[in-house]
């Protein structure tokens, strides 16, 4: 039986540990923040965030990453502690 995020993803994710920066895609004050990357695929990635985000929210990744990457949209997030959060994205 699959159930799991990792049995529904379309391509295979590899480890990828880097330190991004982001921004609101909604945002026109283009604010800064920064993340870490845990793996990532052609088709998204999953990483830790420093501010709560909101499900379905867009970002625009700024740090290049080897996959082509521009705007992402939070599909689930994981709280780990405060201020700490866990999140998959999908690429738009």
């Amino acid at each position: 039986m699959t159930g799991s995020p990792a049995d529904k993803r379309k391509d295979e994710r590899y480890d990828y540990p880097a330190a991004i920066t982001y921004s609101l895609h909604s945002d026109s004050s283009e604010e800064i923040f920064r993340g870490v990357t845990i793996n990532l695929s052609k088709s998204g990635v999953c990483m830790y965030l420093f501010r709560l985000p909101e499900e379905q929210q867009k970002i625009k990744i700024k740090s290049n990453l080897p996959v082509a990457a521009g705007i992402a949209e939070i599909r689930w997030i994981k709280k780990i502690e405060e201020d700490f959060y866990q999140v998959g994205m999908a690429f738009v």
